[in-house]
């Protein structure tokens, strides 16, 4: 989970209680009279009835570059999860020459529970591809609280949430890797499209139903946040409903980062979990811990739903419509799995190429390995580790039980050789 969490944000001296972050900022700054009011923040920079974008994926989150105030390019990631979009960097402040407006206060989902600074940023111009938003409000971080380019491997400024998604129709080929936009006015749908599935708009983000059975219980249904800002598959929340109860067998690990921390919590598998006509069977879903996602918002959710189940369909998210559609790709059938070595890994340097262990899971197959904390990876097998992206050195540490990686690392300066076994976990 890297930005899907609700969130308070505060006036100086004065908390803005029980919301969600985004709508009600929306609502201050943009004059919304209803959240479901339908308002444009993007246009196409020309006539013309789509515009097709290319993206990069890493780590399952979609990036796209895009120019601010003419300066750029700088990747954003695009996360339905999200109202007003985050500038993350706060070095663009300045070197964008950037206006600070009014200072808030942002507590969001992990462990700690310290306000971060933050500011909004209005009347930036900010263009990708074909699409131009002349007069935008962004909110930009005091301090790179996510820490997003080590995670994602590649340079990150910030997050596009509501503004982008509220503007078009986006269909998403996860396969190909190209966004195509849409005018919604417009568009028409097509037989071929794929499955239509309804949801939600509450607080700027998407909710939809969905059904899952646990182990021996009858199917439960589940609101869930549609979230393209989700690496993971699912993640279930105890706290709305009785029935999600953390599986066995699971275990104990670190889920990702909020705005507020690390999110903790375990990792299980579940019977079923069906999306309309669609189910899968012995899917992976994340349980956080309840204080480390506590809903600060008025919306009465079970979870959100990830991009490793979204990315097995051809996508179109239509919030002018509400509406979801989904029709398969190639990558439909591929199984469901998770790290087997008991790794985090960050990317480090000035392109990022450099990848450092940040933790070792106790009883993992790296802990038997003896792979610790502070090892730069040099070497997997016959790949020179700074020639492999971090999206595919995850790949391969979960790519089959009881395969052996050779490994070569440095460690106080020294180099040090190690066989790492993948051990499936769960």
């Amino acid at each position: 989970m890297i930005a899907g969490d609700a969130i308070f944000f505060s006036w100086i001296g004065k908390r803005i209680a029980t919301c969600s972050c985004c709508f009600y900022l929306a609502f201050f700054f943009f004059g919304f009279a209803h959240p479901g009011q339908c308002q444009t923040f993007f246009t196409f920079d020309s006539p013309r009835k789509r515009v097709i974008l290319p993206f990069s994926f890493h780590r399952n989150l979609i990036v796209v570059p895009l120019y601010i105030n003419n300066k750029g390019p700088f990747n954003f990631l695009l996360d339905t999860g999200v109202g007003m979009g985050l500038i993350t960097n706060p070095n663009l402040l300045d070197s964008l020459n950037l206006t600070k407006g009014n200072e808030i206060r942002i507590i969001g989902a992990g462990e700690n529970t310290e306000e971060i600074k933050a500011y909004m940023v209005p009347h930036l111009k900010v263009n990708l591809d074909g699409i131009i938003a002349d007069d935008l409000i962004l909110t930009i971080l005091s301090e790179d609280v996510f820490n997003l380019s080590s995670y994602v491997g590649v340079p990150i400024s910030g997050i596009l949430g509501y503004q982008f998604f509220n503007s078009f129709v986006v269909q998403i080929n996860f396969v190909d890797h190209k966004l195509t936009l849409y005018e919604p006015a417009t568009f028409k749908y097509k037989r071929s499209y794929g499955q239509a599935i309804p949801f939600q708009l509450e607080e700027q983000r998407p909710y939809l139903y969905a059904l899952a059975t646990l182990q021996n219980t009858p199917p439960l249904s589940l609101k869930l946040i549609l979230d393209t800002g989700a690496s993971h598959a699912l993640s279930l929340e105890q706290r709305q409903n009785t029935g999600i109860k953390v599986p066995t067998p699971a275990y104990r690990t670190h889920l990702g980062k909020g705005l507020s921390g690390a999110i903790n919590g375990y990792i299980g598998r579940i019977n079923s979990f069906r999306l309309n006509k669609y189910t899968f069977k012995n899917i992976l879903s994340s349980f956080p811990d309840h204080e480390h996602v506590a809903a600060k918002t008025n919306v009465g959710r079970n979870g959100n739903l990830g991009n490793e189940i979204l990315k097995r369909f051809n996508v179109i998210i239509d919030y002018s419509r509400s509406r979801l559609t989904l029709k398969p790709n190639s990558l439909f059938r591929k199984p469901f799995e998770h790290d087997m070595s008991g790794l985090d890994i960050i990317a480090t340097g000035e392109s990022y190429n450099r990848y450092f262990v940040s933790k070792t899971e106790a009883g993992s197959a790296a802990a038997e390995a003896d792979i610790l904390p502070g090892d730069e990876i040099l070497f997997i097998n016959t790949w020179t580790a700074s020639n492999l992206s971090i999206s595919k050195i995850d790949e391969l540490l979960q790519a089959k039980n009881d395969l052996k990686l050779f490994m070569v690392l440095r460690r106080e300066g020294k180099l040090i050789y190690r066989i790492l076994t993948l051990k499936r976990r769960i």
